[in-house]
């Protein structure tokens, strides 16, 4: 399902928090070890943490979360 609004979230595959960046600086992290966190809204995507393969992205063209390739 496609949204005509993008969404900047992340999930972290760790603690199972979904981290979602509403606007500019709206910087977002988990707490536990892998540190999961995005940030920018929609003016641009940053996300990362401890271990990326630890992190899902989340897909605004299938509207699922995709675990980040190494």
């Amino acid at each position: 399902m496609k949204n005509n609004k993008s969404i900047n979230s992340v999930k972290c595959l760790e603690c199972g928090m979904i981290l979602t960046s509403e606007y500019t600086h709206d910087f977002k992290m988990c707490g536990c070890p892998n540190q999961t966190f995005c940030d920018g809204g929609n003016d641009y995507r940053r996300c990362g943490g401890v271990d990326f393969g630890k992190i899902a992205t989340y897909n605004n063209e299938t509207g699922e979360y995709v675990q980040m390739k190494v």
